[in-house]
């Protein structure tokens, strides 16, 4: 059996990415699987755990301690404490990911390798639902402008190819103009999906990595091959650009702009954040229990009036728009979640956990001893934008799965510098 594992390593990613694609069942499944492997097969080897690796699991663990003593001390007790038993699965699946490939650890790179196919499988996807209005699988796009591919009514493509796109960036040894060529793929399909903050952290990350990579004299590409690359990116962008495809994002640089309806303080996301610090301040030291935000933040309907709503005195709208402004503000007080991490974290675990999770994110920084690895650490967890719920399974998975593969590539890389010399 366990030389039947060894072999996963190869197919695993892969696996996993399509598990993810699949939907959340299926990826539940697939990290309970894992989850299990563990249990039976390696819990044994926990002992022979490098120090650094075993110090994640540890504070892994204790930010799980923390959300049980949350959820048993919540007012909504038997539904926290019903969803927080089970994220400890999140963890063995972190401890199984660890353990098959730390067997081949120096193949880790070549491992990564298999990101690109499924890749290059969504480009074409989602390519296929712009032109024909329906992808490989019959399904369309919820609006126009924000095409989904295979995940459908979830529009967590952009986000999915930043991440993984990313990943396969940092496992990239020769920069050339093939590589370049994926990168101005990557970046179309993560604007045809409209997703705002994706495209902001791809181009962040991916221009912060070229500049590191310039300054080490590893990007390959000559002059005829850069005129090649920004002709065709000019192409690209020309087709944007004539199309409604660049609404959304055109939309999303006016809300910055103060004074307009659509200033970014008068959003839904912004009412979240608000009655995320409402609930924090009301229970500091725990929280309202794990996933509770839904049921805790009716508490403050009506929160929002003349006198807390930024400049909605004097800004030039008129009453009946400043009124509709404070109106939406309070419509969107509830959600199913802060759409920020932190926040998220703050108001359901409280500050013991939103310590202890910030522990767990400064021992891993510090603990990446290489450029790029810290430059994409810092852009996904980067505090101030929206985003989507840690505690969903997915997000949750992807947490676990960034903080572990960083620390695997850093731990290869260390090992074959060490070999060197």
């Amino acid at each position: 059996m366990k030389s039947y594992l060894n072999k996963i390593p190869v197919i695993y990613i892969p696996l996993l990415m399509t598990a993810f694609i699949s939907g959340s069942a299926v990826l539940d499944l697939f990290v309970i699987t894992s989850a299990i492997l563990w249990i039976f097969m390696y819990r044994n080897n926990f002992y022979k755990i490098p120090k650094i690796f075993k110090n994640i699991f540890i504070f892994l663990l204790v930010f799980y301690l923390l959300i049980l003593i949350s959820s048993l001390l919540s007012d909504y007790f038997s539904y926290s404490l019903s969803k927080s038993i089970v994220f400890i699965r999140f963890i063995f699946f972190g401890l199984f990911f660890y353990q098959i490939f730390t067997i081949n650890i120096n193949y880790l790179s070549k491992y990564l390798k298999g990101i690109l196919i499924v890749i290059i499988f969504l480009i074409i996807d989602t390519f296929i639902q712009l032109f024909f209005g329906k992808d490989i699988f019959g399904l369309e796009p919820i609006s126009k402008g924000r095409l989904s591919g295979p995940f459908g009514d979830e529009l967590i493509l952009g986000s999915f190819l930043f991440v993984f796109s990313s990943i396969y960036s940092l496992s990239v040894k020769l920069h050339d103009w093939k590589f370049f060529i994926y990168l101005l793929l990557c970046l179309a399909v993560i604007t045809l999906t409209g997703e705002r903050i994706a495209l902001i952290k791809f181009i962040f990350f991916h221009t912060a990595l070229l500049f590191f990579l310039f300054k080490q004299n590893k990007i390959k590409i000559n002059l005829k091959q850069l005129m090649f690359l920004l002709s065709t990116l000019l192409i690209i962008s020309s087709l944007f650009f004539k199309s409604n495809l660049m609404d959304r994002h055109i939309e999303f640089v006016n809300k910055f702009v103060p004074g307009s309806k659509n200033f970014i303080l008068y959003s839904g996301h912004y009412s979240h954040f608000v009655s995320s610090m409402a609930i924090f301040k009301d229970k500091p030291i725990t929280g309202t229990g794990f996933r509770s935000f839904r049921k805790d933040c009716k508490n403050y309907n009506n929160y929002f009036n003349f006198d807390n709503v930024y400049l909605i005195d004097s800004v030039n709208l008129t009453k009946s728009d400043k009124i509709k402004i404070i109106d939406s503000l309070n419509r969107n007080i509830c959600s199913t979640h802060p759409h920020n991490f932190y926040l998220e974290i703050l108001s359901e675990i409280g500050i013991l956990g939103f310590f202890s999770f910030m522990m767990l994110l400064i021992y891993v920084y510090r603990k990446l001893s290489h450029s790029d690895l810290k430059i994409f650490f810092l852009v996904y967890f980067f505090p101030f934008v929206s985003t989507s719920s840690i505690f969903h399974g997915k997000n949750t998975f992807l947490f676990v799965f960034i903080i572990i593969l960083l620390s695997l590539i850093n731990y290869q890389r260390n090992l074959t510098l060490n070999e060197k010399y």
